[in-house]
């Protein structure tokens, strides 16, 4: 006897209009969530093809939860997606910097389950030359020459020009590593 036969016809068209209905709402998050368009694709897929099975699978293991909880905390504690401050060159922190330590202190202590301990800092490294004081130029190989910075004084470019930089001119120079 075929499951069709047992239920209710009224009772059929419940469960559809529920299917198509949940799909087609896991999809539609899925569609506004997902970054990778073939993730998307893929729960969208999985939710609309398989009856209830696709958006239960969707909901326990395609929403990134600890992405969700980040930007839950961040919009209570008061700070955007950007909140960056720098410390000055002696490291001490800037005024704007101490009212937004603490909702960092809380925001990381949520997102990790772990209390702050001294010693831990994290530098942001936008670029190569923050990372090492140079910058690679496009197409760059292993062993090929690195730009170096411009020398901020006139004496410090003439003492350039005698350490074994090549130089096109007293601002752009490069050197081997």
């Amino acid at each position: 006897m075929a499951l069709s036969e047992l239920l209710h016809p009224g009772f059929q068209s419940l469960l559809a209009f529920l299917h198509i209905l949940l799909g087609l709402t896991a999809s539609w998050h899925a569609l506004l969530t997902k970054r990778d368009p073939r993730a998307a694709m893929g729960w969208i897929g999985t939710c609309l093809l398989f009856p209830f099975g696709g958006t239960l699978l969707y909901f326990f293991f395609g929403i990134n939860r600890i992405a969700a909880s980040a930007r839950r905390t961040r919009e209570r504690v008061g700070l955007t997606e950007n909140a960056i401050f720098h410390p000055s060159a002696n490291g001490a922190i800037p005024a704007e910097g101490e009212a937004v330590l603490p909702r960092l202190m809380r925001i990381g202590t949520k997102v990790t389950g772990l209390p702050l301990q001294s010693g831990n800092e994290i530098t942001m490294l936008r670029t190569g030359e923050d990372a090492y004081g140079v910058a690679t130029p496009d197409g760059w190989q292993l062993g090929d020459k690195v730009i170096v910075p411009p020398p901020q004084t006139s004496q410090d470019a003439e003492e350039r020009m005698g350490e074994g930089y090549e130089c096109a001119d007293w601002y752009f120079c490069k050197k081997s590593l």
